[in-house]
């Protein structure tokens, strides 16, 4: 019997430690997709202000960030 409670809760301790390791992956893979999005705005927030600048036409703009122009426009509105 003892045998038998130490086990379960030995398997009880295994699935606690299991579930903390993926939250924390889980939490780290946030992480990085919310830093990537970050930047991919920034460089769309970027060319977009050199665009109404006049620096940059629509096409190179659109070239730059590889998205078509009417997307790119649609950031300009």
């Amino acid at each position: 019997m003892y045998d038998d409670r130490t086990r379960k809760l030995d398997g009880y301790y295994a699935h606690l430690e299991y579930v903390a390791e993926e939250k924390q992956l889980a939490r780290m893979e946030g992480i990085e997709e919310g830093i990537e999005k970050g930047r991919a705005e920034g460089a769309i927030t970027t060319i977009v202000g050199l665009i109404k600048d006049g620096i940059l036409t629509i096409e190179n703009g659109a070239k730059r960030l590889n998205i078509s122009e009417s997307e790119l426009t649609a950031y300009l509105s």
